[in-house]
């Protein structure tokens, strides 16, 4: 195989970036999308001149598309996922896997079944600086970590957009929760979370404000991680995320906060997307692009994805459990 055909299902303003980055590959072509609003699937379609269903199941009945990027609401992943197995498809799927236990399960079994390459897209992997402080820590150069702290707010825009179809933690904490676990390289053992909702419930969203919680690994690293989607409608930057690894022998810290570019005004402080997936020239880059590179450079070339279902599975029920742990109040044991 040199030229990968796909499609993707579910073209909100994620999906369509996932529509975009494989028409533009060199070794990918787009062939059909497909979104619950059949207006929505046209435009986007004919902006990048390929087919258009608004039923899923009529995309994976072509055996002209050898994979699908499913980018659908995190709440209906185990149903278009299954199919997309059923259908013998190669599958990058969105995180997070899933957001309930059972679903997780249910998705788990069927990627571990199938033939295919299978890959949780956990885009944050693909961010040179956390590909780097692995390679650091793996090196053993500054020592033994010995905790770890993370913080991952945004303004409130997001959980407006999605409210109704995901949790705060599973959606956007679960990135830190891939992100520490791989950087750690041992799995969660427990976890200790409170939550609060107060500004979310005066807009009619049963959903938390912001989540503190501490976990620990089975090899003893502690980490404390902060997730919030409060913050105000103009806050200067769509994402103010930060991790610091403290080591027996030194510090890593990551800064996602400030990009590097600042814009000023009388207005406003801007700090303008650049990392995760800014358009340059109609093109799509930064490290949506390299996740989606990636995925397609295993298909073709036969390598092991790097972002397993496992994985996938590993950081979805770790968020899950956390969950668990505020609606209970107490610490608990995450089974693996």
């Amino acid at each position: 195989m040199k030229t990968l055909r796909a499609g993707v299902i579910g073209v909100g303003f994620f999906g369509e970036k996932h529509a975009k980055i494989i028409s533009q590959l060199p070794n990918a072509e787009l062939v059909a999308v497909c979104d619950a609003n059949p207006n929505r699937a046209r435009d986007v379609a004919s902006a990048l001149k390929c087919d258009h269903y608004s039923n899923f199941r009529e995309l994976l009945q072509r055996d002209d598309i050898d994979a699908v990027a499913i980018v659908v609401p995190d709440d209906l992943h185990r149903e278009v996922t299954l199919a997309a197995v059923a259908a013998n498809k190669h599958i990058l799927l969105e995180k997070p896997m899933a957001v309930t236990k059972e679903d997780c399960d249910a998705i788990l079994r069927a990627a571990k079944a199938s033939p295919k390459k299978f890959m949780v897209a956990h885009i944050v992997r693909f961010d040179p600086r956390s590909i780097v402080a692995k390679e650091l820590i793996q090196s053993g150069k500054i020592g033994e970590i010995v905790h770890v702290t993370s913080r991952r707010n945004s303004p409130i825009l997001g959980a407006r957009h999605y409210a109704g179809h995901c949790e705060l933690v599973t959606h956007s904490g679960v990135h830190d929760l891939d992100l520490v676990r791989w950087l750690v390289g041992s799995d969660y053992a427990t976890v200790y979370a409170k939550g609060r909702k107060v500004k979310l419930p005066e807009e009619g969203i049963s959903m938390f404000d912001s989540i503190l919680a501490l976990y620990e690994f089975e090899n003893g690293v502690i980490y404390q991680m902060e997730n919030s989607w409060i913050l105000p409608e103009k806050y200067p930057s769509t994402l103010d995320a930060r991790l610091q690894v403290v080591e027996t022998k030194g510090v890593i810290n990551i800064d996602v906060h400030n990009p590097g570019l600042g814009i000023y005004t009388d207005e406003q402080t801007h700090y303008p997307e650049l990392l995760h997936w800014p358009e340059i020239d109609d093109r799509v880059v930064g490290h949506i692009r390299e996740e989606i590179m990636y995925f397609v450079d295993c298909i073709i070339n036969d390598k092991p994805v790097p972002v397993t279902a496992e994985d996938g599975y590993k950081a979805a029920m770790a968020a899950i459990y956390t969950l668990d742990s505020i609606r209970e109040n107490r610490v608990i044991t995450i089974a693996q």
